[in-house]
């Protein structure tokens, strides 16, 4: 068996055991390529060693503390979400809860009762208005002459009480007559 640059590695740094020392040095002495590897590692090693960076450390405890961080995200045994912390500014949140509130208060608003429009407020509009009005024979003068002075005069239907009338005859239809105001 050819020893790895891992085991060849962890044979310099003293930490096989001592069981298989022997049988690592003989592939290091006999083999030409488990050599070069070995002479490789030992010369990487001492240029490691010549360069010592005081900052290494702290990097090294940097990246270790970064790795636990990222182990510590991820769930056991497969299960459950991975979970992110998003930082999100102070600012945007109130924003957003400022639209979420405005859009629940529109939203209740429009299901609220409306209260019923004013009958000059409706008129106003200049709709068609269905109105119905019961009067005596005394005041139906009054009432047409109302809603001719607010020239609101349109249409009008009078339903006459079936009990009191009879029609009596064929109707008749009638040409209308030509005046001379009348330019059509």
């Amino acid at each position: 068996m050819r020893p790895d640059d891992v085991l060849i590695s962890a044979f310099l740094d003293g930490e096989v055991p001592e069981q298989f020392r022997a049988e690592i040095e003989a592939s290091i002495e006999n083999d030409s390529v488990c050599n070069a590897r070995f002479e490789r590692l030992t010369r990487l090693r001492a240029t490691l060693h010549r360069h010592d960076v005081p900052e290494l450390g702290l990097r090294m405890t940097e990246s270790l503390a970064s790795i636990h961080r990222r182990v510590a995200m991820i769930p056991r045994f497969g299960v459950g979400p991975r979970w992110r912390q998003v930082q999100v500014p102070l600012p945007a949140m109130a924003a957003a809860a400022f639209v979420v509130v405005t859009l629940a208060a529109v939203l209740v608003w429009s299901f609220l009762p409306k209260p019923p429009a004013s009958a000059p407020d409706y008129l106003a509009q200049g709709q068609d208005v269905d109105v119905t009005i019961r009067v005596d024979d005394a005041d139906m003068e009054r009432v047409l002459q109302w809603l001719a002075d607010k020239e609101m005069l349109g249409e009008i239907s009078i339903q006459l009480p079936e009990r009191q009338f009879q029609i009596v005859g064929e109707p008749v239809l009638l040409k209308p007559a030509r005046l001379p105001e009348d330019t059509r």
